[in-house]
């Protein structure tokens, strides 16, 4: 039996695995991209954090804002009284999320200060609760939201 083609269950198997090999990568692909937008977001977030921080050094208290809202400070809040610059990044109209969304931040009296992203979804908190404020748990299930706080429980 001398055959020169292929049949019809041959070429629907090798389209079948290429089919399933090609959603395997379109899916990894998605992924790592999520994974590389949350990395490049939560080392913002940290930058941010070390520019507050010196902030506070210098001046002996945080940035005031009494409720939770985007933050839009002007340059000079990343100065210190002396001139030095604590964000060197940090321009106001540029300085945001990996999804091109602004940070948010409050300053609590007792707790110090929040300062998150909305994350992925582009909505605080998770998506079920109609949250406006930072969430109270970040990480977790159906929260997206980057924060400079870790999960209580």
């Amino acid at each position: 039996m001398n055959r020169k083609t292929f049949t019809l269950i041959e070429i629907l198997t090798v389209i079948g695995i290429i089919a399933v090999l090609a959603a395997l990568l379109v899916g990894g692909a998605s992924f790592a991209s999520r994974a590389s937008a949350e990395a490049k977001t939560r080392s913002l977030l940290k930058q941010m954090e070390i520019a507050l921080e010196a902030y506070f050094q210098d001046r002996g208290f945080y940035p005031t804002q009494q409720s939770s809202g985007e933050v839009d400070w002007d340059r000079s809040a990343f100065e210190s009284t002396s001139g030095v610059v604590y964000l060197e990044s940090y321009d106001p109209a540029d300085f945001h999320d990996a999804w091109g969304r602004p940070f948010y931040y409050i300053n609590h009296a007792t707790e110090g200060y929040r300062l998150w992203s909305k994350g992925h979804d582009g909505e605080h908190g998770r998506k079920d609760d109609g949250s406006v404020n930072p969430p109270s748990r970040a990480g977790e299930t159906g929260c997206d939201d980057i924060t400079n706080w870790t999960r209580s429980d």
